[in-house]
């Protein structure tokens, strides 16, 4: 899948932690977020005056922040247009910005050679580290402890507590650093240098292993399954790297006594953890609530038009839909070839929704349609937590009997019968300018799945 709608380079990318999101940063100073279901922009971010280095999204919240070559980080709500806080303190381009794992904090990096944390309740820096010669190129937190490992050109990696605010470890001379990462049980950090991954630890600082790799300017790595992911690119060309973790050290099966560094063992200094908020439960399935690009951009934005070119549509559906949204989607497409009424396209939402145990809701304006899905199991008085409620007592269907409607059964004689009509030539007076009909139907196994029988 390819989505367009930057008109000058894009410089960083960044998921939402469920994947339902992507947004991206120019040189422009523009931010575009996508949603990947429905393949289509849904918000443009503008406020930057240079281009954005960098992006995070918050761990549970609808937020991002972004870093950019003005110096400033800018905090955003992607259900809304304009920017909700911008933090100046930087003297140069902001190269790297995270959340912390409870959404609190916000650690920054930058060309002046400074890392920044950002307290978000108060709006302000809670601390600055200078211990770094060169620029800042990346940051990183603990996935649980408070701690925090930098990157630099200056060829190190710094570790601090965030206890006490202090440098805790370094790692000296393992290459100018360009991407960071921890090991998803915190054991041990990953370093992208140029064509080497560097495996380290802290306290005592260590190098565990120093693997040639070969990927050049590595931007960035990532770990799934005992398997570290790098990808590079050079001009038009991008490179995706595969590092078997079994084979590297600390977690090869020669490396459990190792003459040098010892046994291998989890770092075992006790800190303090993050205490890491669940998503809401109103925001964990919940897509996007937002109007359409139209609607939500006042019109002077030259890169309000955005179109998604899927390749592959089998695989897009598998990645970024699930069956129900599949199954609705796929409806409302064949729908739409049939029908160019567009309040027969609202009625057509009407009756779908008695099979799906959901409220759904249509709007149009202008040639736009917006639809809105209720889940009726989270709502009064149909969750299982209003079976009792303080206020209104516990639920029953209404007592009152009355006469109910007889429905008259389909008489048998009109089961099967299909409608006794002329040809068009003869039922018409030929005076319609609309006597001609086809349907286009893009998809024939589909339509025949869906509005026609097995006979």
């Amino acid at each position: 899948m390819s989505l367009s709608g930057h008109t000058t380079a894009v410089d960083c990318v960044q998921f939402n932690q469920l994947e339902e999101l992507v947004c991206a940063g120019s040189r422009a100073g523009a931010l575009k977020v996508w949603d990947l279901e429905a393949a289509k922009l849904v918000r443009t971010l503008n406020g930057h005056k240079y281009a954005i280095k960098c992006i995070d999204f918050h761990p549970y919240g609808d937020f991002l922040v972004s870093g950019s070559a003005d110096s400033s980080i800018k905090m955003w709500d992607t259900r809304k247009k304009g920017v909700l806080f911008t933090y100046n303190g930087h003297k140069g381009t902001v190269n790297s910005v995270k959340f912390s794992p409870d959404g609190q904090w916000i650690a920054t990096g930058g060309e002046d050679s400074i890392l920044k944390i950002w307290d978000l309740r108060v709006s302000r820096v809670l601390k600055e580290f200078k211990d770094h010669m060169n620029p800042v190129t990346c940051v990183e937190f603990h996935p649980h402890e408070f701690l925090l490992a930098s990157g630099s050109i200056d060829r190190s990696v710094n570790y601090f507590d965030l206890e006490n605010f202090n440098l805790v470890s370094t790692e000296s001379d393992v290459g100018a650093v360009r991407c960071l990462t921890f090991n998803p049980d915190g054991e041990c950090l990953f370093a992208g240098t140029r064509d080497y991954l560097k495996i380290v630890g802290w306290e005592p600082n260590r190098l565990y292993d120093s693997v040639p790799v070969y990927w050049g300017r590595v931007t960035d790595v990532s770990v799934a399954s005992n398997q570290l992911i790098g990808a590079s690119f050079h001009l038009t060309n991008v490179q995706v790297y595969v590092v078997d973790l079994k084979k590297c050290k600390p977690f090869s099966s020669s490396s459990v006594l190792d003459s040098q560094t010892g046994p291998f063992t989890p770092n075992q200094n006790i800190r303090k953890s993050f205490s890491k908020a669940e998503r809401p439960p109103s925001l964990k399935s919940r897509m996007l609530d937002v109007k359409t690009i139209e609607e939500s951009t006042s019109g002077t934005d030259p890169e309000e038009e955005s179109t998604a070119d899927i390749t592959n549509v089998k695989d897009y559906n598998e990645i970024f839909r699930g069956r129900s949204s599949k199954f609705i989607f796929e409806l409302i497409y064949i729908h739409l070839c049939i029908c160019s009424n567009i309040y027969a396209y609202l009625c057509f939402f009407a009756r779908l929704s008695l099979h799906l145990y959901h409220l759904i809701g249509a709007s149009f304006h202008l040639t736009n349609v917006q639809v809105y899905v209720v889940d009726l199991k989270k709502c009064k008085p149909f969750s299982s937590s209003s079976v009792l409620d303080s206020q209104t007592g516990p639920f029953t269907p209404n007592q009152n009997i009355r006469k109910s409607f007889s429905k008259a059964e389909r008489p048998p004689s009109l089961k099967s019968r299909m409608l006794d009509v002329k040809t068009i030539e003869e039922s018409t007076s030929g005076t319609d300018p609309e006597e001609e009909s086809t349907a286009d139907i893009t998809n024939v196994k589909d339509y025949n799945e869906i509005f026609r029988g097995r006979s």
